[in-house]
């Protein structure tokens, strides 16, 4: 199966941008040229319109799929639900990495949200060398995506998941108590990896597992549970960090994690390896 490797150059691709854009932005904002940000936001959606209307004319073209006969999505929605959560729940290691998937979402993905105030009230930095903040995140989310594509579809898969799970939230635990901009560098390079990693190897390890009736059903759930949640999590943390501060809130947090990722890995462990969709 290539589904690793897929899924790893599209992450390549994506985490490309994450590195260029703010580190691109940081030096803009240092120049004193705000607004270019704002053109180049413009033109890169612009780029993306128009590479969708260049697909919608090739399905044109091809006399794409007629739409008379599909199904109403909304009037099946609640049996499609129904058949998912029975799907997961008899799927111990679907179920498994879901909740983990949930704990990481609310405890750890927000820590983006808290790096503006970390960045200017912790760590003092101005528009540039925050720029370059979030930019060694990317490079390590950059990282982690090439490092998966060259290498993710050797071994057993759940030594991927395990090695990101256990690393991501120690990472930003140690993100939370940098005291430079080196150093808070350095432990976001690594969180960015192991969050990729992690990630895809969730992905991987979901659509391997899933019976074909229910994979679209089940990767729909892990949308909901990674992206879904996430402003659940950014709210939450938000307010805690005005109340007990943004280190001790990020800390906090990513024990929380951690603690849930060391259950996850745990649990897989007793899992049968065949059961695991390994290669």
């Amino acid at each position: 199966s290539h589904i690793t490797t897929a899924l790893a150059l599209h992450s390549t691709a994506f985490n490309t941008a994450r590195f260029a854009g703010p580190a691109l932005a940081g030096l803009f904002m240092d120049m004193g040229l705000l607004y270019a940000c704002f053109y180049l936001k413009a033109l890169s959606a612009l780029v993306i319109l128009g590479i969708l209307l260049l697909l919608r004319g090739r399905e044109r073209a091809g006399g794409g799929a007629a739409r008379g006969g599909l199904p109403d999505p909304a009037a099946d929605f609640r049996q499609n639900l129904v058949e998912v959560l029975g799907f997961v729940r008899n799927h111990p290691l679907v179920r498994t990495i879901l909740i983990v998937v949930v704990a990481f979402s609310i405890c750890l993905l927000p820590y983006t949200i808290l790096m503006p105030a970390f960045g200017r009230d912790l760590l003092g930095l101005g528009a540039r060398e925050y720029g370059f903040l979030c930019a060694a995140n990317g490079l390590g989310a950059l990282t982690g995506a090439v490092s998966v594509a060259l290498l993710g579809h050797r071994g057993d898969r759940r030594n991927w998941w395990r090695a990101g799970t256990t690393a991501f939230p120690l990472f930003i635990l140690a993100f939370s108590q940098a005291r430079g901009f080196v150093t808070a560098c350095l432990f976001l390079w690594a969180a960015g990896l192991s969050m990729v990693i992690t990630m895809t190897s969730v992905i991987s390890l979901l659509q391997l597992s899933a019976v074909d009736s229910q994979r679209g059903k089940v990767m729909g759930l892990f949308t909901t549970s990674f992206m879904g949640l996430f402003p659940v999590g950014s709210l939450l943390q938000g307010g805690i960090a005005q109340v007990i501060g943004v280190r001790e809130c990020l800390s906090g947090m990513a024990v929380l994690a951690a603690l849930v990722a060391l259950w996850g890995v745990a649990a897989t462990s007793k899992l049968s390896k065949a059961a695991l969709g390994t290669r």
